[in-house]
Parts: structure tokens; sequence; C-alpha cells
């Protein structure tokens, strides 16, 4: 059976929380007329009352408040991403310069949204935490735009699953500030599945009234993917209004209109999807530890110069492996047959960063698989490094290029 570490798709989906939700939606609302009825159109941006029950909610996680009238509905964070990004190219000319700033390495679907809407990506360095702002400075300063913004994923980051320190987060603001880079887009899918007692503040919480924040976030982690339901949340009331005037939006409604409305009886039933998220942070901890510890002593062995780093929450690793080996070749042995071995999926380094870099690095999940694929996988992944390296050692052509 394949052990599949490629994919961020969680296993552990709320069936019962959204079946119950469900049928208890659609009994309250049967007598429901109009725009409030969740099989019509819905209100562009969202339903007044989901929103504010939404707002009441995640001022509860959060730990900060947040204000209904900061927040739209979207299906998704990456519907909201390209919403922005759109909404935000409708306003500049024709011909003027969009850059986008974004780590390196940084979740590669978000690379393809960007460059989609035309404009250009431009790399920056990062380290553990993530975006390192002497680089930041650096790139910005040596760039020339019309108009750019700052892509990041400040909380448990895909792929490499740092955490930026509120200081860096503000000091990362104010560059922004003084170099004219005049929006932020904050990807935040992994905030809720912190261990910790209290959060970092949200980009979108710093105080700021030189610079728009957009944060994006999402139910795919923390409820199911497929109720495709999501919100962005921005303290400018302009460019809340104007996404709100997107196309889409104002000629069909609420994007997500009856999810809204299963997930606004689930939030109502406020133990029960609280409680699955706390159930999510212990059990994502536990798998995430498991992980690290069978990763550590299968393949920590064959390189000292092998580096796991171990997670604090979401639910990504990300491994370094010596520059001699190929992360891609490491993947095309691992999907291959092997008797006595389940194959196992991963997602190379390159694939997240805008100029192919990161080919010896690779991203493994383990929001996926229960406890005897980890332990499977990762015994396979030891051995088939212990073979590349042996081979590499030994002068073997078989390895010594990259693929």
């Amino acid at each position: 059976m394949m052990c599949d570490f490629a994919s961020g798709s969680p296993s552990l989906l709320a069936k019962d929380l959204v079946r119950e939700a469900t049928m208890e939606m659609l009994r309250i609302d049967e007598n429901l007329e109009g725009e409030k009825h969740p099989l019509s159109y819905g209100v562009p941006g969202g339903d007044p009352v989901f929103l504010n029950i939404l707002a009441s909610w995640l001022t509860s996680m959060y730990g900060r408040e947040t204000k209904r009238e900061d927040l739209m509905i979207t299906a998704g964070a990456s519907h909201g991403l390209d919403l922005v990004l759109g909404t935000i190219g409708a306003e500049q000319k024709s011909r003027s310069r969009f850059l986008v700033f974004v780590e390196n390495p940084t979740y590669f679907k978000a690379i393809k949204t960007i460059r989609d809407r035309l404009c250009e990506v431009v790399a920056v360095e990062t380290d553990d935490e993530g975006i390192i702002p002497s680089s930041l400075r650096r790139t910005v300063m040596n760039s020339e735009f019309d108009v750019a913004a700052l892509y990041v994923i400040p909380t448990f980051s895909n792929p490499r699953g740092g955490t930026l320190s509120e200081k860096r987060r503000v000091e990362i603001l104010q560059i922004c500030i003084e170099n004219g880079v005049k929006f932020v887009i904050e990807d935040d899918p992994y905030s809720m599945l912190s261990v910790r007692s209290r959060s970092i503040k949200r980009l979108v919480e710093i105080p700021s009234h030189e610079i728009v924040v957009f944060s994006l976030g999402s139910f795919s982690k923390i409820v199911a993917p497929g109720l495709r339901c999501g919100w962005i949340e921005t303290r400018s009331k302009y460019w809340n209004q104007n996404l709100r005037d997107n196309g889409v939006l104002s000629s069909g409604g609420c994007i997500s209109h009856f999810t809204s409305r299963i997930l606004q009886t689930a939030i109502q039933r406020r133990d029960l999807l609280t409680g699955h998220v706390k159930m999510l942070r212990r059990e994502y901890l536990r798998r995430g530890e498991l992980m690290y510890s069978e990763l550590s002593k299968h393949i920590q062995d064959v390189d000292e110069n092998i580096i796991i780093r171990k997670p604090s929450g979401g639910v990504f690793i990300w491994i370094s492996l010596p520059e001699h080996l190929d992360a891609n070749v490491l993947l095309k042995r691992c999907t291959n047959s092997r008797e006595g071995f389940s194959p196992v999926k991963f997602r190379c380094g390159n694939l997240f960063s805008p100029s192919g870099d990161f080919r010896h690095c690779f991203r493994v999940s383990f929001s996926k698989m229960d406890d005897s694929r980890i332990i499977e996988g990762s015994r396979r992944l030891g051995h088939e490094l212990q073979i590349m390296n042996n081979e590499i050692s030994s002068g073997s052509p078989s390895f010594s290029s990259r693929l």
C-alpha cells in the first residue's frame, strides 16, 4: 500500500459534525425565504448573521478580537489568494509591473496562482523561522515595480514548517511600508493547529494604517476540504468592499452560501467544533512526533549532514539532504517496486521554489497517514537513501548526476 507523504490533505474529517450540522440546518432553515435560504444565491461576501457568528468564533480561537465587518467568505484560501490578486490587478494600469515577493521555498500552488494572474514572482531567502528581513529589504530595494505585494505563510509555513516570531513580523511589515510594498497577503490555514497556549499575533492583527494586509483563512484543514469554504480578513474597508464588488461574487452571490450555512450551525454547536479542532491539535502533535522519531531513526545515520526539522505545529516536516543527494532521484526510487517495502510519495524541494532551488530537500506530511504507514514509509526512505549514498560513495554512475 502506498505511503502518501506528499499530500497535505487531512484524513481526520469532521464527518459526524458535518452530517449533524447539515441535518439541523435543513430543519431550522426550512421556512426561510429569499437570500437567507441556504439554497438561494446568498449575499455577496457572506450572510451578515454567519459573519457575526464566525467573527465571534475566530475571536475565541485566536484569543484576539475579530470583527464581522473585516470578514468576507471565500471558497477557501487559494480562492482568496486569487481573488485578492485579481482585485489588486484590476485597479492597476494595464501595463503596470505587478511583483509578488514570496518566501523561497513557498507553497507551489501559490506560485502558479500568482503567475496565472500575470504577476512576476520574486523569491526571498528564508531560514528555519521563515522569511529573512534583511533579505526582504535587499530584494525589494533591488526590484523595479509599479505595484507590489508580499505573499507569506508566517505560521507553520508550507513547506518548511517554520513560524515567524512576532518581532520579525513587525519588522517585515515595516520593511514593506518603507519600500513601497503596499499589500501583504498572509496565508494562514495552519495557525489553529498550534499547541501553544498563546498564539503569536497574525500579521493582520498588528496595527498599521500604511499597508493593507489580507489574511486568508480556511475550514479545509480544520473541518473538511470538500466544504470549500474559507474567509478573507482585512482591516481596510475600501479593499473589503472592492473584494465584494468582484464580478463573479456580485453575479452569483455568496461563493459558498450553502456550506457556510452548514458551518454556521456547526459553530453554534461550539463545543463540538472547538472540540474537533483541539482533537486535531493533539493528534497532529502525536503524529508529527512519531514521524520525526521514525525519520530520525532510519535516515539520520545515512549521513551526518542530513537535517530533519522537528515540527512545532502544522502538518509538514522539511528534510535537507547533503547537496550530492537529489530528492528527485530519491522519489523515483521510492515509488518503484521493491520486495519487502511499500512505495512512498513525497514532494521534492525544487517544486516549492520559483527558481527550482532545493533539489536536495523534500517535504513530507503526516496529515493523511496512520501510524503503520508513517513507520513503514520512514523505513523505506531510510533504505533508499542508504543505497543512494553507498552508490555515490563507490562512484556508481547511476546517481552521480542529477535527473
